[in-house]
């Protein structure tokens, strides 16, 4: 009931405090619970009686502190209260309180605050537990006073608990598993009011526990309840089966099948044994950091075979993983490690080389399978490529050489097996910095898919993910870790988007990465039209290509040589106003001669781009890393190219367009094949407008003109 003082204008509440018990206790293991409420000089007690506790509560006497004295009382329906006069006011009742049940008492005092001692009795007059309760006030806004309910320790709103199996009957044997409870809290297991069990949770606040249904249950109806210290419950009812007893004794013992010594993250594996027919096995995976991963549970079979399909989640930790198989009575573990779900681990053998060191590679991949690795300079530059057969050890070696001119920095290494891509970073002249590379499964998404983005970089990096709509608003955002590995799998469902095109931002202190994808686009764009910015080009200059189609539309890029042979496909998507461009196409640096075309389809449409691949074996052919060829002061112009007589010096010289000298002359060695490649940093005192650049091997020269702009 509720217990109203009139004329309050505003409430205060009393905070709940908990006593020991006194000496005066005639039942040792009883438990009874104070709480109080008030309001300036009125208060109200509540005393709850245990779940646990086998005596009733049939009258309670209070009496106060020196200095304060009682001027009224109320009491609830039932219960009739004496002031005697010492002092100490006296509720009794026909109607004892009963385990489980409250009863409230208000009283109005002569101070505030009121320290209020209290006594609870049983029917024959033994005391059950003597304490002492303190007031303490605090303000809050509400127009009525009333008994707070004690605040949970252990018990939160979404904890749940099972019990396992679900059909019982009198004397059977039970698990019972609890989630997401208040981690490394006591809990009591009650079984029809009695306390059956005693324990505590784990650092996760899951628990798992063994007991068994008393002999004698005199309903059919039994109720199973945890509670914590101060009273909060979850409760599951349900009705015990006329079956007989359940026995420990087996007549089959528990087996579990060895399993692999090691899994990869995102790897499922089959665990497989043998049992009693038709009983409940328990599986419980837990990680020395984690804590419980996992609690699954199966049935037997009628022959006593089970089986279990165990995901191991991409977020598990590079560790062991404990499996522990239970069938209530006996407990089987075994131990698996998780590996990294990369199947491509390349790295050099050092950390960092010079300028002319030769760099070598060493890891695994897929046996039996082509590998095609690239090697990118600090500039996004590809570097170095080669297709590498690997044999049935899957095992990878490898050598990339570097000339003194080599541009200092950070270098990538991808390497690409299929769908299956692994990268590693090399510093040369210094030591390297991190990098992310972000890619997706694939560019197109249907729209009941899961999308997966693939990220790597530092080991255990922390990273922010942001994903923007063609429109650059933002439409999803996420902080995520990456593994020990440097490696993390970002999902999400491509329902969560609308459809259309995306970009994918990685972002880790100054380290940068990015991808595109897009979710339910198709084939069928309409009439296409796409243009290369040049019409002639040079052995192992790269190719920018844009174009114009129907709006979000995919299509596929196809780059032939002069044989009409396929040398590069990709694929790409139109944007909202239905235009594409890429710049992932690269001439060879020995090339087929001739005429090249690149040739787009989507769905039923088609079109076709042609220019000239020239032969500039007999004279230098000099490229610049921008398409554009403009540039600004301090900036550094990658200088390649390829037909210089081999293993010669090369003389590099810069020149305004008053054939004035503007900075100082470099002088390198072309590789065997011809080629050379350097860096030149743009001098802030250089004019603007047009610069040559003029390059000189002992047999000719050649050159390329570039713009100088603010």
């Amino acid at each position: 009931m509720r217990l109203i003082f009139v004329g309050v204008l505003s409430m205060v509440l009393l905070t709940i405090s908990f006593f020991s018990i006194s000496n005066q206790v005639a039942y040792s293991e009883s438990e009874i619970i104070a709480n109080s409420i008030g309001f300036e000089n009125s208060t109200i007690l509540e005393l709850k009686n245990s779940r646990g506790n086998n005596v009733e509560i049939n009258s309670v006497r209070i009496w106060l502190s020196e200095g304060n004295s009682f001027e009224s009382f109320k009491t609830e329906k039932g219960w009739i209260g004496k002031n005697t006069p010492q002092g100490v006011i006296v509720f009794t009742s026909q109607d004892s309180i009963k385990p489980g049940e409250t009863v409230k008492f208000g009283i109005k005092t002569s101070l505030e605050k009121p320290a209020i001692n209290w006594k609870a009795v049983d029917g024959n007059g033994n005391i059950i537990k003597s304490a002492k309760t303190i007031t303490d006030i605090q303000n809050i806004d509400n127009t009525n006073t009333e008994i707070n309910k004690p605040k949970s320790v252990a018990i939160k709103d979404n904890s749940s608990f099972k019990l396992i199996p679900e059909k019982l009957s009198a004397g059977a044997d039970f698990r019972v598993i609890g989630n997401n409870f208040v981690p490394n809290q006591s809990l009591n297991l009650y079984i029809n009011d009695k306390i059956t069990k005693s324990f505590s949770t784990d650092s996760d606040g899951n628990f798992l526990i063994t007991d068994k249904v008393p002999e004698q249950i005199t309903s059919e109806r039994t109720e199973f309840l945890i509670s914590d210290s101060v009273g909060a419950e979850k409760e599951i009812s349900l009705r015990l089966t006329g079956l007989e007893k359940r026995t420990i004794e087996q007549t089959t013992e528990l087996t579990f099948v060895e399993i692999p010594p090691t899994v990869k993250r995102g790897e499922t594996i089959t665990m497989e044994g043998t049992s009693n027919p038709e009983t409940t096995i328990t599986i419980t995976s837990t990680q020395k950091n984690l804590g419980i991963v996992s609690i699954d549970t199966i049935t037997s079979g009628f022959d006593g075979h089970w089986s279990f399909q165990s995901l191991f989640s991409p977020d598990l930790e590079l560790d062991t993983v404990t499996v522990k198989v239970s069938d209530g009575i006996t407990n089987i573990e075994r131990n698996i490690d998780v590996i990294s779900s990369k199947l491509i681990r390349i790295s050099s053998q050092e950390l960092r080389y010079e300028p002319g060191d030769i760099i070598s590679f060493t890891g695994n991949a897929i046996a039996n399978s082509d590998l095609l690795v690239y090697l990118e300079d600090p500039k996004g530059l590809e570097v170095y490529s080669n297709l590498i057969t690997v044999d049935t050890s899957g095992i990878v070696n490898f050598d990339i050489a570097t000339d003194m001119n080599q541009m200092k920095g950070t270098y990538v290494l991808h390497a690409n097996q299929g769908k299956e891509e692994g990268i590693s970073v090399v510093g040369i002249g210094e030591d390297p910095v991190e990098v992310i590379v972000v890619s997706t499964g694939q560019l197109n998404y249907n729209t009941n898919e899961i999308v997966s983005i693939v990220i790597q970089g530092e080991a255990e990096a922390r990273l922010s993910i942001i994903i923007l709509d063609d429109s650059s608003k933002e439409k999803m955002s996420d902080t995520l870790d990456l593994g020990p590995d440097g490696y993390h799998v970002f999902e999400f469902g491509a329902s969560e988007l609308s459809v259309g095109s995306y970009v994918v931002e990685v972002r880790h202190g100054k380290a940068r990465g990015d991808t595109v994808f897009s979710i339910g686009l198709t084939q069928g764009s309409g009439v296409i039209n796409m243009q290369t910015t040049k019409g002639d080009y040079n052995p192992g200059e790269s190719i920018l290509l844009m174009g114009n189609t129907g709006s979000n539309s995919l299509l596929t890029l196809t780059l032939f040589d002069s044989n009409e042979t396929a040398v590069k496909k990709i694929d790409v998507f139109s944007d909202k106003n239905g235009g594409f461009r890429t710049d992932k196409f690269r001439i060879p640096n020995d090339p087929q001669v001739g005429q090249w075309s690149i040739k787009a389809k989507s769905g039923g449409n088609t079109a076709e781009h042609a220019f000239t691949v020239s032969n500039v074996l007999e004279s230098i052919a000099v490229l610049v890393d921008k398409e554009s060829k403009s540039y600004t002061f301090s900036e550094i112009v990658t200088i390649s190219g390829a037909g210089a007589n081999p293993s010669t010096s090369i003389d590099i010289e810069f020149y305004d367009n008053q054939d004035n000298v503007v900075s100082d002359k470099l002088t390198i060695y072309a590789k065997s094949n011809g080629e050379f490649i350097t860096n030149w940093v743009i001098p802030n005192d250089i004019p603007l407008g047009e610069i040559k650049i003029v390059v000189t091997d002992p047999v000719t020269s050649s050159s390329t003109t570039i713009s100088i702009i603010e």
